[in-house]
């Protein structure tokens, strides 16, 4: 595969841009934001598309980085390239509202189906993860992906058995790891678990219904007694009102009498008052007497010293005397009903007073005080209101059952669903166990496909080190999760122990010889990314060389440096140069 002609229409701070490459060693060149990885980043997405990402990691996406500066809308690029004989055009359209992917004949310009979807389905072997692990090298990137292992083992395989690349134990392992994840996310281990926890509510239910039925058994039985007591006091509120009414009513009456009495008492004793405040000398009747008296007594005298002896004196002192006694006898004399009898009214007043006292004793002296049945009625009140109490407590408590019995419902459900749940989970425990089996005899597969090919693999590992390093060779052990040690007098010394440049010079041997491994006899194109900043001028002219000797199809070297070209021209190997 030769890369021709990159266009880049609207990509990154690129407009209208187009960038012409030929056969062998294409070195562009430009400074720190000149573009260089704009480019290759392009080169990656005419292949296989930008990645989107979702939520907080859309900002520092492919996509988000290599939006068009001057028009958003107008995201897409151009690239031709040769492969197998034939000249290919690929146009790629990534705005999201709009996007495209078209494949064409470059000669004819039919258009080119691809079933898929993906270029490798054009160029067998060229996935995205082949990619990024073999032909492409990005800034400081030049430890292989991890996931990248599956991808070489799946290769060794097809090489070892079916030569077609119907084998790919990448997608084999990952479309069982996603099975794997599916059955998981399907496992109702979280439902079981919350079914399990409501389930053993159960005997706590068991245990307040029965508590529930203990206190209405008890409640009822207190209401029972309450209203019996309610009706008993009821009828004896009756009864004693009753009686007191009659009692009030005999009292009222005593009372009445004892008030008419007094008053009439009172009255007679005022006239008595009144009388004696008056006196027998104080009485009219009695002046009158002894004016007359008085009278008729110096009348009497003087007619004795002057002798008078005439019949209208006499007529007149007899009439004097008359008068007298007329008045002596009205002071005298009273009539029966003028006197008052007090003892008799003493006597009345006491045997009132002896009837009435029980009632004052029991009802006050106004026989309106609270009685009897007073008591019985606050105490009926009591008895109302306990009873609504143990009512309420009763419908509270047949809401509580009603709960309960709709909980033993949900439990039983709850049962249920357990059991359902179990079911299930015992289905997917068995096809976890068969996608572990799986993934188990294709680990065991890989396992002895890379017994075969590790030996060669780590070989000529080892020997393109050895000629990039210009060191002696050294044996490389490469697993089968392509981890890389070396093998030291006593030990295996990991990698992290070398310095970064023969750090990166193992990997790119690594990478060299799994893409000749996956890509076969295709001539695939380098693509470099100042990879060589760890490099000295030996390493690098060492490597430049032995790229040169190797006569690839295409070599594409973005740097910010001219030490590539120099070398070069010391060596005199040709190449063409961009200046971006």
């Amino acid at each position: 595969m030769v890369i021709r002609e990159l266009k880049l229409y609207h990509f990154g701070k690129f407009h209208q841009k187009s960038l012409s490459l030929r056969p062998g060693i294409n070195i562009i060149y430009g400074g720190n934001e000149a573009g260089k990885s704009t480019i290759h980043r392009f080169i990656k997405a005419m292949l296989f598309g930008v990645t989107r990402l979702r939520g907080k990691g859309a900002a520092n996406d492919d996509y988000s980085r290599c939006q068009p500066w001057d028009d958003v809308r107008g995201y897409e690029g151009l690239m031709i390239f040769e492969h197998g004989g034939k000249r290919y055009r690929i146009y790629r359209n990534f705005y999201k509202e709009d996007e495209q992917f078209s494949v064409f004949d470059d000669v004819t310009g039919a258009e080119i189906v691809l079933k898929t979807g993906r270029i490798d389905e054009l160029i067998p072997g060229l996935t995205e993860a082949n990619y990024k692990n073999t032909i492409s090298i990005a800034q400081q990137e030049s430890r292989l992906d991890d996931r990248f292992a599956s991808s070489l083992q799946s290769y060794m395989v097809n090489m070892s058995m079916s030569h077609d690349g119907t084998v790919d134990i990448g997608r084999a392992l990952a479309s069982l790891n996603e099975e794997e994840k599916k059955i998981k996310a399907h496992m109702p281990a979280d439902r079981m678990e919350k079914l399990k926890r409501d389930m053993m509510s159960e005997v706590p239910v068991e245990e307040t219904q029965r508590s529930l039925v203990k206190t209405e058994e008890e409640l009822r039985k207190k209401k029972e007694v309450l209203t019996k007591q309610i009706n008993e006091c009821r009828e004896k509120i009756s009864e004693v009102r009753a009686r007191e009414r009659r009692e009030r009513m005999e009292g009222l009456k005593l009372l009445e009498q004892r008030r008419t009495l007094l008053l009439s008492l009172k009255k007679e004793e005022d006239h008595a008052e009144k009388r004696k405040d008056v006196g027998l000398f104080g009485q009219w009747s009695f002046r009158i007497f002894l004016l007359l008296t008085v009278l008729a007594a110096a009348w009497m005298l003087i007619q004795w010293g002057m002798g008078l002896d005439r019949m209208i004196y006499k007529v007149l002192a007899g009439v004097l005397l008359a008068g007298a006694f007329i008045a002596a006898a009205k002071t005298s004399f009273k009539k029966p009903e003028d006197v008052i009898d007090v003892e008799s009214y003493e006597n009345e007043l006491q045997s009132i007073q002896k009837h009435l006292s029980p009632y004052i004793k029991k009802y006050g002296q106004q026989l309106d005080g609270p009685g009897y049945s007073e008591r019985l009625q606050k105490n009926l009140e009591q008895l109302n209101e306990e009873s609504a109490s143990v009512t309420s407590q009763l419908e509270r408590l047949a809401w509580e059952k009603e709960q309960l019995e709709e909980k033993r419902v949900k439990i039983d459900d709850v049962r249920a669903a357990y059991e359902q749940a179990a079911e299930e989970n015992r289905k997917y425990k068995k096809e976890l166990e068969a996608v572990a089996l799986a993934k188990m005899v294709i680990s065991d597969l890989s396992g002895e496909i890379h017994q075969k090919f590790g030996k060669q693999l780590n070989e000529q590992v080892a020997d393109i080190f050895s000629e990039i390093a210009g060191q002696e060779s050294r044996s490389v052990i490469i697993d089968e999760k392509l981890n890389v040690r070396l093998d030291g007098t006593k030990q295996l010394i990991p990698l992290n122990r070398l310095s970064a440049a023969s750090i990166d010079q193992i990997y790119f041997a690594l990478r060299f010889c799994t893409g000749s491994l996956i890509f076969e006899d295709e001539q695939m194109p380098m693509i470099m990314d100042d990879c060589f900043a760890y490099y000295d001028d030996m390493r690098l002219k060492r490597i430049l060389e032995w790229l040169a000797g190797k006569n690839r199809a295409q070599i594409i070297l973005f740097t910010c440096h001219h030490r590539e070209e120099k070398i070069l021209d010391e060596l005199g190997c040709g190449y063409s140069y961009t200046a971006l």
